[in-house]
């Protein structure tokens, strides 16, 4: 259980990391802010619930 918690976390972070490379042009605009916002807290609630 806690390889599989660890693995999702990586794989949900490699993809986070990915989303704010694309997104680095528009890293001033508010809906990329919002959509940081939103992958910020479904990380922590993802995490939260394999805690």
């Amino acid at each position: 259980m806690e390889n599989l918690r660890v693995n999702l976390t990586y794989s949900i972070w490699f993809m986070y990391n990915i989303n704010v490379l694309f997104h680095t042009p528009r890293l001033l605009t508010s809906n990329h802010i919002m959509y940081v916002t939103l992958k910020e807290n479904t990380f922590r609630m993802i995490v939260l619930m394999c805690a």
